[in-house]
C-alpha cells in the first residue's frame, strides 16, 4: 500500500468541514457546555426553554458564528 492510499484510507474516516470546525470552536469557547448553532436548535424542534442564547464570543478561524444556544437538558415548562 502506497502513501497515497494510505492517506486517502485515513482521510475516508475522518470528518471535516466548516460545521465540524465550528463545533470544535464551540467545544473551546463555551468549556463544559452542551452548546450548538442556531441551525441545530431550530432543527431540534425542542422547547425553547431547552435552551438558552449564549453571549458572543470570538472563536479562530470563524467570522461569524452567528448565535449559540446552550442546551439545558431536557425540562418541563414551568
Amino acid at each position: 500500500e502506497d502513501m497515497a492510499q494510505k492517506f486517502s484510507t485515513c482521510l475516508s474516516d475522518t470528518v471535516i468541514g466548516p460545521k465540524v470546525s465550528l463545533a470544535a470552536r464551540m467545544i473551546t469557547a463555551y468549556p463544559g457546555l452542551v452548546s450548538c448553532d442556531e441551525v441545530t436548535y431550530l432543527r431540534s424542534m425542542l422547547p425553547a426553554y431547552n435552551f438558552k442564547k449564549l453571549p458572543e464570543k470570538m472563536m479562530k478561524n470563524i467570522s461569524n458564528p452567528g448565535k449559540i444556544y446552550e442546551y439545558l437538558g431536557h425540562r418541563r415548562c414551568m
